[in-house]
């Protein structure tokens, strides 16, 4: 609909590579005036993919679809310091329990251009616009620990306590604390 034909760079980075480097090299002796390349985060962050970018000598723009991912430190090299352009995409643009990562994105992305809330996409605005989510119903299901688990997580919590409590706390204290809050949420997630 909009006049590209993505080159798609994942899996077989032969493949893409054979498909993407012509196409680049017609962008950048100006035969082509636009060019796309669609890869996942995890592609975006290998040497062929990285080196490839590194390649682009003209300017261009990253978008970065549920770019909350991107935050973490090994994600983060997709946030390629040439992209002149940068739009990140994400329903949840703050990373739970890093406030590194999502300084990392804020840095990089710089500001919020437009924030959509759920209840407005739910439920649409005063005079019905905006509505775009379908309504849903929301039924937790309780689960319980297994007792290796609570014990770990009861062990997770005290070390944050301990943390937590410091009225001074360092930048290795924060870091800290974040990991073990990261950790304790996994024992939830994985439970």
């Amino acid at each position: 609909d909009f006049g590209f034909n993505p080159i798609l760079c994942f899996e077989d980075s032969k493949k893409w590579q054979n498909e993407a480097y012509p196409e680049l090299q017609k962008y950048k002796s100006e035969i082509k005036n636009k060019v796309c390349f669609v890869a996942t985060h995890m592609t975006s962050t290998l040497a062929p993919f990285q080196d490839f970018v590194k390649s682009i000598t003209k300017e261009w723009m990253l978008i970065a679809d549920e770019v909350h991912g991107l935050g973490s430190e090994k994600q983060s090299i997709a946030l390629f310091p040439t992209a002149k352009y940068r739009i990140g995409l994400s329903a949840t643009p703050h990373r739970w329990y890093d406030e590194v990562g999502t300084q990392r994105l804020n840095d990089y992305f710089k500001k919020t251009v437009i924030e959509f809330d759920l209840e407005k996409a739910i439920l649409g605005d005063d005079n019905g616009e905006g509505k775009v989510l379908t309504p849903y119903e929301y039924h937790p299901i309780l689960i319980e620990f297994t007792e290796e688990e609570l014990l770990e997580f009861e062990d997770l919590t005290h070390r944050i306590g301990l943390i937590a409590a410091k009225k001074k706390k360092t930048p290795e204290d924060k870091e800290r604390l974040e990991k073990l809050c990261r950790d304790r949420a996994k024992i939830i997630g994985k439970a």
